[in-house]
């Protein structure tokens, strides 16, 4: 058994945003908990059983047992839900399957069978459905006394019924908790053809081309929040260098020249955000740096847009040390520090132009 299955499907699941976008919300309930949830108890469960089959912990005390049984049953809960969200539907896989427990004392399917060997080994095992109406049986103290790997005694309420022996094969257990953990296997599939079919249907979706850069940007905003949100940072990094207000008339015209050279990168963005792939931007031009600034400048950089996005330090900690790097370079006026920012990068920007580094966008 693989014990790193979970984990595989918890990267599946977290791979690409997908499964959090849909399952967020249906029809006004989050299922992503439910999913999480899962996900979790199986881990939680699966740490156990593999301390059992490692040796680490033992089975033969009843309330071993009975911890093992339940790790089992945890697990194949949790396999129930996960089908339950993804395939939305209330059937329950292996429904009717009779292909691990044999030589049942009573006569279910696997997937009741498992109950009634949960049950009659602690869940609830003085209260115990039986097989003719008013019946109900009583375990006894469980162990490995009566023949096979553990066993268990059923009494009868019906007078002169007797008892009846429940017999528990480890082998039979195991086959059980196999097959129902390895249909994460399954699930993960369903989840790729889920994530395809999603593709396929944005691709489909023809987003509205327009002639003004900031309305372009305010659609492509929009789309970003119907697929997956892909690249909303880079559209609100571009929103706010083509939508920012310069303050002084001098600068200006270093910032129209950025703004020119990112063109080529906004009709990249548009096509990748049209064709939901991940991996066609050219990032380049929006970090560039220079050699032409003094030492350290691109750590205050960095604290300047954590502030921006609301998780850095206070400006009196880097905007003064941040202003003398370069002050050389333009007029150092702004009312916003998403003007400054936009100061910046502009400004780097000239400075590789000057110096005949000027970007060069790879579809020119």
């Amino acid at each position: 058994m693989d014990s790193e299955l979970i984990n595989k499907f918890r990267d599946k699941v977290n791979s690409n945003g997908f499964v959090l976008f849909k399952y967020r919300d249906i029809k006004g309930k989050d299922q992503w908990s439910c999913i999480c949830s899962a996900m979790d108890w199986i881990t939680v469960a699966m740490e156990y059983i593999a301390d059992v089959k490692t040796g680490k912990r033992s089975y033969k005390q009843s309330i071993e047992m009975y911890a093992y049984i339940s790790s089992i049953d945890v697990v194949w809960e949790a396999i129930q839900q996960l089908h339950r969200v993804l395939f939305q539907t209330d059937k329950v896989p292996f429904k009717n399957e009779c292909e691990c427990f044999f030589d049942k004392i009573l006569e279910h399917d696997d997937n009741a069978y498992f109950k009634t060997i949960r049950a009659s080994f602690g869940a609830h095992p003085v209260n115990l459905k039986g097989e003719k109406e008013g019946e109900k049986y009583f375990a006894s103290w469980s162990g490995a006394f009566l023949g096979e790997d553990y066993s268990v005694l059923l009494y009868s309420n019906i007078v002169g019924n007797g008892f009846r022996t429940l017999y528990l094969r480890i082998k039979e257990l195991n086959k059980f908790l196999d097959t129902r953990y390895n249909y994460l296997n399954q699930l993960m599939d369903e989840i790729d053809r889920q994530y395809e079919e999603f593709k396929i249907g944005m691709k489909n979706t023809p987003i509205k081309r327009v002639d003004d850069i900031c309305n372009q940007l305010s659609i492509l905003k929009e789309e970003s929040t119907n697929r997956l949100h892909l690249y909303s940072t880079f559209i609100e990094q571009f929103n706010m260098i083509f939508n920012v207000q310069i303050t002084n008339k001098k600068n200006e015209k270093m910032v129209s020249e950025y703004k020119e050279s990112l063109k080529p990168l906004m009709s990249q963005l548009y096509k990748s955000l049209q064709n939901m792939d991940n991996n066609e931007m050219d990032y380049d031009i929006l970090y560039q740096t220079s050699e032409k600034l003094p030492n350290g400048y691109g750590y205050l950089v960095s604290k300047l847009t954590d502030y921006i996005y609301g998780v850095g330090y206070h400006p009196t900690m880097w905007e003064d040390r941040l202003r003398e790097s370069f002050k050389e370079h333009f007029i150092m006026e702004y009312s916003s520090y998403d003007e400054l920012y936009v100061l910046i990068v502009s400004c780097i920007n000239k400075l590789n132009q000057n110096e005949g580094l000027a970007y060069k966008n790879k579809n020119n």
